[in-house]
């Protein structure tokens, strides 16, 4: 088993850098993840106060990522955009390993999962990005692998301090720690469910160890359930794609894979098979819990028990774990001796329209489109300010996120503009209908246009591009 679960971390290492390394970096948001992290690596604190925009400078700013974005700062100075690149794909690649082995203790066949593995992969593959999300995966695994051997319980708390300082998914490990009390509280086995019960207050007690306390909860409360959510792709509900197929599959595994109804795992399957057809976000957290049943059906087709033994016993063990060791450090070191860079394609990221306005209204207070944020907080840190960006909730006051959501609806946009003092209006062509014809209707000048991006302003001052 361990040949075959190093191999697959080897597969996925290779296949991600060399085929998915720009997907990774096409989210706005690892922008202002990178950004962060310098502000916390250059003053040796967290900021309290949001700087990155001009309208939410008095409101306290929960970034429950501070942790994850010191890294990503550290390794955009050592490797520009590559670096983070390659640390998220170490973290993916060791998340899919562990769901590897989980699927191999499910179903004894090689075969079976690597399709399982495989078929996950591709259902998760357009969530993972350069963002701090993708260590919850990890976590997650994790958790539950820590829960579902019933041992080394004392690591949670552990861990839970770590994940609470890198992103605000932590969140999700307790409803790992409720699945598997349900689990022990059904059996009635109530010295296993108080053990969990202790264990569950010591991680709570571990997660308020953080720059926020308590309020980190509020935190993860200000995403769950603001507004903004609505607008976002990842949040939007399951759409006909890889997700919903992968999906699928593991819904119908279920009925081959004789899997007990009243455990654990099945209860995090129906959770998050249900929380990811209302947001495909959860898309990732129901594969890692989903791919073992995939594994466990398909092992009736593919009786391979025997070649997993025949690894076993061979020197592929060895050479595999050599081959994960050299690749990683080969893919790490990458940039000491070639010059492997990697950044914002300019012709599908708005960084020439930023670069006008950086040369023409730098002193304007501007609207922006939300997936923009990311993009001006990276590019012009400190020059250029943000009306909204992808911090969403967790940075920008109610009355600002109503405003927005009205702007965003075509409402009230002479008076929300007088309010802000907005004169520079950067939007990509297809969004915002009708604050563009606002802008024809009030005869604000078009200073820049690329195809994609729009720059209008409200005086003669400014330069065409």
């Amino acid at each position: 088993m361990q040949a075959f679960v190093w191999a697959i971390y080897s597969f996925i290492l290779y296949a991600f850098i060399l085929t998915r390394k720009q997907h990774m970096i096409s989210d706005a948001d690892t922008g202002w993840h990178i950004r962060a992290g310098d502000k916390i690596v250059d003053g040796a604190t967290i900021p309290k106060f949001d700087d990155f925009s001009y309208t939410s400078t008095d409101y306290v700013w929960y970034n429950l990522s501070w942790g994850y974005d010191a890294l990503l700062s550290l390794a955009h100075n050592m490797g520009n955009l590559y670096l983070p690149i390659v640390i998220t794909t170490i973290i993916t690649a060791v998340s899919l390993m562990l769901v590897a082995k989980n699927c191999v203790k499910a179903s004894d066949s090689i075969i079976a999962s690597y399709i399982a593995v495989i078929l996950g992969s591709i259902a998760i593959a357009s969530s993972i990005s350069v963002r701090p999300h993708v260590v919850s995966f990890l976590f997650a695994i994790l958790f539950f692998n820590i829960l579902s051997s019933r041992r080394r319980l004392v690591y949670l708390p552990l861990l839970m301090l770590l994940w609470v300082n890198l992103h605000g998914g932590f969140i999700v490990g307790f409803v790992i720690i409720g699945a598997f009390m349900g689990q022990e509280l059904l059996a009635k086995k109530i010295s296993n469910f108080l053990v969990l019960l202790a264990c569950l207050v010591v991680t709570f007690l571990a997660s308020i160890i953080n720059p926020y306390f308590i309020d980190a909860y509020d935190g993860v409360y200000r995403t769950l359930g603001g507004p903004l959510k609505q607008g976002i792709s990842e949040w939007r509900p399951l759409d006909l794609g890889p997700e919903a197929i992968y999906m699928v599959a593991a819904v119908i595994s279920l009925g081959f894979a004789r899997v007990k109804l009243f455990t654990a795992t099945m209860a995090l399957i129906i959770a998050w098979g249900a929380y990811s057809i209302m947001h495909i976000r959860g898309v990732g957290y129901f594969a890692i819990f989903s791919a073992p049943i995939i594994a466990a059906a398909l092992a009736r087709v593919f009786k391979d028990k025997d070649l997993l033994q025949q690894l076993d016993k061979s020197y592929a063990d060895v050479f595999v774990k050599y081959l994960a060791l050299v690749s990683t450090i080969m893919f790490v070191l990458l940039p000491v001796f070639f010059d492997a860079k990697a950044e914002f394609d300019k012709d599908k990221h708005p960084v020439k329209a930023i670069e006008y306005i950086k040369r023409n209204h730098a002193d304007k207070n501007m609207f922006n489109s939300y997936g923009y944020g990311g993009h001006i907080i990276y590019a012009a840190p400190g020059k250029l300010k943000t009306f909204i960006d992808g911090r969403a909730e967790t940075a920008f006051k109610p009355s600002l996120v109503e405003d927005y959501i009205s702007l965003h609806h075509g409402k009230d946009i002479k008076q929300i503009f007088t309010k802000y003092k907005i004169s520079l209006v950067f939007l990509h062509k297809d969004t915002y209908k009708p604050i563009q014809q606002y802008m024809a209707d009030a005869n604000w000048q078009l200073g820049y246009s690329d195809g994609d991006s729009l720059v209008y302003f409200d005086d003669t001052s400014g330069k065409k591009n």
